[in-house]
Parts: C-alpha cells; sequence; structure tokens
C-alpha cells in the first residue's frame, strides 16, 4: 500500500489492501508451513480501520508477530508473543510433523511408541534426576512436560482438545447477554488475564487447583480494595462455571468457588449521605450556574437515579405532560444505552429541582443541536458512573450520596398516571 508520495521520497506498507473502504491484511503464508495452517495460501484478516496511517501501524504489528511465530515454528523454541492454546496446538503439530507424522494423522501403536523415545530422549536428565530425589518413583509427565510436549502427546494418542480458561472465556462472552458490551467484555477479559499472568499459562479448566485461586487472589490484593477484589474473583468464577455447563466437563467444583479473602470489606469507607443542608446549598448552585452540569445535578437530587441513567437520557425520555412529570429509564440497544440491572428499568417522578433542572435540559437541548440527547455534550462518557459535583460549600462529592438521601428531604410516595398504565413509585 502506498502510504505517502511526494515524487521524492516514496513510503509504502507491506501486506495491507484496501476492499470497500476496509483495510485488510494479506500475506502468504511460508511454504514449509502451509501444512500447519490447514493448506490455506495466505493469511486474509480485516484491519478494522478505514484510516490508512492507522492500517499501516495494525499492519507492521501483526507482520512482526507472524515473523516471531513462524520463526518459533521453525525453530521450535516456543518463544512466541503470546502462548494462547492456538499456539501451543500449532507447535505441537509441527513437532510432529518433524517426526514424520501429518496433522491429524491418526498414529498406531509403533507411531507412538516413536513418539515417546523422543520425549524420554529430550527429558532424560530431567527424568533421571527426579527418580534419583525420589527413590526410583517414576515421575508424572506433567512434572517434567512443558505445554507443547503435553498437546502433542495428545494428538498423537488422539484424545479431545481440552478445554481451557480462555476458551472459557470465549463461550461465556458469546452465550451471556452482554457479551457484545464492549465494557462488559473488557471487564470479564481484565478478570481473567490476572488468571493467565498470575498461573503463566492458559491451563485446561480441569488443571486448575485450590493454589492457583488463592495465588490470583494475592496478587489482586496488592493495591486493591477487597470488595474490588471479590469483584474480580466473582467474574473468573463465573467464566469457569460457564466453562464447566457449556462444555459438559465432570468438575464438581471449581477452584474459585468460595475463596475467602481475610477482613472482606474492614477496608471499605461508609459514604454518607448529603445532609439537607448539603442538599439545599447544591439546589440554590444549580440555580445560579444554570448550566447542564448543573441540570444534571439538579435532577440527580430528587429522582436517587445513576449519573449513567441521567447522562443517558433522551429528549423523549423526559414527559412533562400529565399529572406528575417524570423521565423514563429504560435501555436502547439502537444508541448502546444500558442498564445496570434487569430491575433498574422504570419510570421517575419529577418534583422541586429535579423537575427545574429537566426542564431548563430539555429547553437547551432543543436550542442546540442535540441529536436528541439530553446532554449532548457528556454522552460520550456517560457510561464512566461517576461525576463530581462542585456546590459552594458543600464541596466535592459523588451523586451516590444523593442516592442515600437522609429520610424526610424527599416525598415518601408519588403516582403516575401515563398513557400506557398507572405507575407508582416509592422513596
Amino acid at each position: 500500500m502506498l502510504l505517502y508520495d511526494d515524487g521524492i521520497r516514496r513510503l509504502t506498507v507491506r501486506y495491507v489492501q484496501l476492499r470497500g473502504g476496509t483495510y485488510f491484511y494479506r500475506r502468504r503464508y511460508p511454504a514449509d508451513l502451509a501444512a500447519i495452517f490447514g493448506g490455506a495460501a495466505f493469511k486474509f484478516q480485516s484491519l478494522k480501520t478505514r484510516s490508512p496511517a492507522e492500517a499501516a501501524k495494525r499492519a507492521v504489528r501483526m507482520a512482526a508477530e507472524d515473523d516471531a511465530e513462524w520463526s518459533a515454528l521453525r525453530t521450535n523454541t516456543g518463544d512466541m508473543p503470546s502462548a494462547t492454546p492456538k499456539d501451543v496446538r500449532r507447535l505441537a503439530t509441527v513437532k510432529l510433523y518433524k517426526l514424520g507424522f501429518a496433522p491429524g494423522e491418526k498414529l498406531h501403536e509403533y507411531d507412538l511408541e516413536h513418539v515417546h523415545d523422543a520425549l524420554r530422549d529430550k527429558h532424560q536428565a530431567s527424568m533421571e534426576a527426579y527418580r534419583h530425589e525420589h527413590g526410583g518413583e517414576l515421575p508424572d509427565p506433567r512434572d517434567y512436560l512443558d505445554l507443547v510436549d503435553r498437546e502433542m502427546l495428545r494428538q498423537a494418542h488422539g484424545r479431545p482438545a481440552p478445554i481451557c480458561l480462555s476458551d472459557a472465556l470465549d463461550y461465556y462472552l458469546k452465550e451471556h447477554s452482554k457479551g457484545r458490551q464492549k465494557k462488559f467484555a473488557d471487564d470479564k477479559r481484565r478478570s481473567i488475564a490476572h488468571v493467565l499472568r498470575v498461573t503463566g499459562a492458559d491451563l485446561p479448566l480441569i488443571e486448575y487447583r485450590k493454589k492457583h485461586a488463592e495465588a490470583v487472589r494475592d496478587d489482586l490484593l496488592n493495591g486493591r480494595k477487597t470488595q474490588s477484589v471479590r469483584r474480580h474473583l466473582n467474574d473468573i468464577g463465573a467464566v469457569f462455571q460457564k466453562g464447566i455447563i457449556g462444555f459438559d466437563l465432570q468438575i464438581a467444583r471449581h477452584p474459585f468457588t468460595s475463596v475467602a479473602i481475610r477482613d472482606e470489606r474492614e477496608d471499605t469507607k461508609r459514604k454518607l449521605p448529603f445532609s439537607p443542608s448539603e442538599l439545599e446549598v447544591i439546589v440554590n448552585a444549580a440555580r445560579l450556574a444554570d448550566d447542564g452540569l448543573r441540570h444534571m445535578a439538579a435532577i440527580l437530587v430528587n429522582t436517587g437515579a445513576r449519573v449513567s441513567e441521567i447522562v443517558g437520557l433522551k429528549c423523549s425520555d423526559v414527559v412533562l405532560e400529565g399529572t406528575v412529570p417524570f423521565i423514563v429509564i429504560e435501555p436502547d440497544t439502537t444508541v448502546g444505552r444500558t442498564l445496570k440491572t434487569k430491575g433498574s428499568k422504570r419510570k421517575v417522578p419529577l418534583v422541586g429541582i429535579s423537575l427545574w433542572g429537566a426542564k431548563r435540559a430539555l429547553e437547551r437541548a432543543c436550542i442546540g443541536h442535540s441529536g436528541g440527547w439530553l446532554f449532548p455534550k457528556y454522552i460520550s462518557a456517560r457510561t464512566t458512573g461517576k461525576l463530581t459535583v462542585q456546590s459552594g460549600s458543600a464541596g466535592p462529592s459523588v451523586p451516590m450520596m444523593m442516592r442515600h438521601r437522609p429520610a424526610g428531604s424527599l416525598p415518601l410516595r408519588a403516582e403516575v398516571t401515563t398513557s400506557d398504565g398507572y405507575a407508582r413509585f416509592d422513596s
């Protein structure tokens, strides 16, 4: 691909093609490794960008990864950028190929002996050392065989491929209703990445033990609150459980079940709600500033809604007609708007300062080009879940404290009759 040409200097990038406005990575597999990649002639993969500069960066990175992988396959060193199950399987296939067996070929007894002899020759020193230290006892192959050798044995014996943790994660995200949401998927991948880093490998699910779970817990406790550690452990446990059920594995109890955390929640700082006097300061400051941020804070005061729920409102979600005005909080998959839980879908009455804030925000949105959003300026960051509201002498705080308001600061009950039925709201 030609990236730059001013008549004197010419800059090109290899392995990049433009198709239908999107750039693709296209590179021929080496002839000596073609059998390992199922006989395919080319590697063809979308770079997922329409920008030539970004495509060039991604193509250079992918080419470097391919060079490292192909070098490892040829030298059989296993020194690859990322030891995924796919990489291990390819390396194992190469080892069998070098022993004279075609990929996928079913081996007979005498062929298996040839494979076992090759492994014994390679690990003879390790086996003898183990027998010397343990009074002649033969070692378990798992004590001296690396992941590639173990995978080679599996292929040689024709056993089914093991289900690894990464396989369970892929299945979990595929089956989960939120699996395609970027933040949800990134959170789960981040939790599983801790396991892979601590254990040093993407092991089959059946090989994880309690010691692995405890090592992951101890690593997570470095610099994190116990509640955050628990969330990570719960995410990891959910992936394990989904993998066990989805792949029909005979595992009664995975190691991340009921992992204890010493002094759990003892490090949690209690967040006190705003006092009536502090709420009064916020209300007065909001009316005085009368801008988008303060309109948002005003709506939060009397609704007890989450920040993401208010920032994600569209103009059509504000209903001012009827006996009691209200806002509609519900998911909208067409714009990627989600809620924390299924029970979060609701209609919330607007009273007092919250009604003022909603009216003023609606007026401002109608004047400008908001794209239908009530707070277009903040919509790109609406999923952060945090917003600092500065309100004079009350000082900075977080709107979560508005969700836990003191008794008597709001009406105890409001009723709304809408065109689609009757709804009751309890505060």
